[in-house]
């Protein structure tokens, strides 16, 4: 059977006869294919309560018209994006059912962010969601370019719209258009519809470092001597975020261990809604790293600090710290506020 075949098969829901290495240890974990994507009305808990309300689906992508480009600093050229091509970003979005009153806000925030990125990086980025696909076989058999193992449910995108794909003479499956088609919150009903944060970091960033210190050794595997740095965006209102802090400071812990560089490993926390709790956690989460282990490797921002009021939409500067935050310690520390940052650079 050929990838795309296999492509389509497993989006219209059927068993893949293809297996993963990471299925072992997903194998009380059913994925959630597009088929079974909850249509309007979607179920959530609220307050205690059931509540079933209409849900309209929004795809970011189906009407992109090409506008963002490749744009410089508010002071200076195009230059300030070239440190972006040295990592493989991967986007990790919170799709657990308490999303549903946020999730038009985290699709206006991917429609600007990711043709920006690839705009910036001309290459492809991927995508990760914490409860559909988890036990899925990853879609590509050739993969990642980067060679590690990549954990299930890896969704690769090389185009931003299925026109580009089908211009490029690569299938549909391959844009961004096509993957969040339909696309909403998991259901509340649905299985592991809740899983945190935390367990779907581990999930991703485990495989990463175990290969990353496979590659260490003398005689370890040579496809893993020179790992690709790895640039992860996640989309979250901080419902799930139990354990997040305890997970997050054990990876950098693991990193430091096998004398990884600072910038080997970097996530940047984009928090919709403004839920004060969620954005304390975060904040603490991004103290703590750098008290115990001195590795500043998060960053985190509101979506509303990244859009201008008067503009309507993410500026250069909000776009910027979303996706260096995590990866650079000056972006890090520098304030936003109504997408601009505040002082000198």
């Amino acid at each position: 059977m050929s990838r795309r075949e296999r492509v389509k098969r497993w989006f219209a829901g059927e068993p893949s006869t293809h297996s993963h290495p990471d299925d072992s240890s997903d194998q009380d974990e059913k994925s959630i294919t597009p088929s079974s994507t909850p249509s309007s009305p979607i179920t959530h808990a609220q307050d205690g309560d059931t509540v079933t309300a209409p849900f309209k689906h929004v795809n970011p992508f189906r009407a992109y018209q090409g506008n963002h480009k490749r744009s410089g600093s508010a002071h200076g050229d195009g230059s300030r994006w070239d440190r972006l091509n040295e990592f493989h970003t991967v986007f990790l979005i919170d799709d657990s059912a308490s999303m549903v009153n946020d999730w038009a806000d985290a699709m206006s925030l991917l429609g600007e962010v990711v043709p920006q990125c690839m705009a910036c990086t001309q290459s492809d980025v991927s995508f990760f969601f914490t409860n559909r696909w988890t036990g899925a076989p990853s879609r590509f058999d050739e993969g990642w370019r980067p060679e590690w193992p990549v954990p299930s449910g890896h969704l690769d995108v090389r185009h931003i719209t299925r026109a580009a794909a089908r211009a490029s003479g690569e299938p549909e499956e391959q844009s961004a258009e096509f993957v969040f088609e339909d696309l909403a919150p998991a259901n509340g009903h649905a299985p592991d519809a809740s899983t945190t944060i935390a367990k779907r970091l581990s999930q991703i960033l485990r495989p990463y470092i175990e290969a990353y210190k496979e590659g260490l050794k003398a005689e370890g595997d040579a496809r893993f001597k020179h790992m690709v740095q790895i640039n992860m965006v996640v989309v979250t209102n901080g419902a799930g975020l139990a354990d997040l802090e305890t997970e997050t400071l054990a990876i950098a812990e693991d990193l430091n261990d096998c004398g990884a560089p600072s910038a080997q490993v970097g996530i940047q926390f984009v928090q919709v809604g403004g839920d004060r709790e969620c954005s304390d956690t975060l904040k603490n989460i991004d103290s703590d790293l750098i008290l115990k282990h001195s590795r500043d490797m998060v960053d985190t921002v509101l979506y509303d600090q990244t859009r201008d009021p008067g503009m309507g939409h993410m500026t250069d500067d909000g776009l910027f710290k979303v996706l260096m935050g995590g990866v650079s310690r000056k972006v890090d520390m520098r304030r936003l506020e109504k997408g601009h940052f505040l002082g000198r650079s």
